[in-house]
Order: C-alpha cells, then structure tokens, then sequence
C-alpha cells in the first residue's frame, strides 16, 4: 500500500476505465483510450463493475408478461 503523499497510477488507471465504462464509452474505445493491446485488460483489470450502473439498466428492460 502507498504511504501517504503517494500517487498509484494504476488507481487512477482504474478510476479512468470505470468513469469511461460507466459513461457507456464503448469497449473499444476505452482500449484505445487506456492503450492496451488486448480488451481483457480493459474490461478486467482496469474497472471496477462495482461502480458500473448495473440496476439502472437492468430496471429499463421491458417488463417480462407471465401467464396468469
């Protein structure tokens, strides 16, 4: 863990991929933007799906019609 009056960069990397990732910037782009090579690294390593508006989404989906 950094000591105080440490900058980690790949924390900042993180936050970077999670803020794009939540602004629906997409997956590519974000590869682009953070420079990787593959898009596991994008999509794993740096974001954090805590963050991401997952109920936000989920909750716009059409409502499923069940048999009464």
């Amino acid at each position: 863990m950094p000591g105080r009056g440490v900058l980690d960069f790949h924390v900042l990397r993180k936050t970077f991929g999670t803020w794009m990732a939540a602004s629906r910037v997409p997956q590519r782009l974000r590869q682009a933007a953070m420079r990787h090579a593959k898009p596991d690294l994008t999509e794993t390593v740096y974001m954090d799906e805590d963050l991401l508006p997952v109920l936000e989404h989920v909750s716009m989906m059409p409502a499923i019609g069940l048999p009464e």
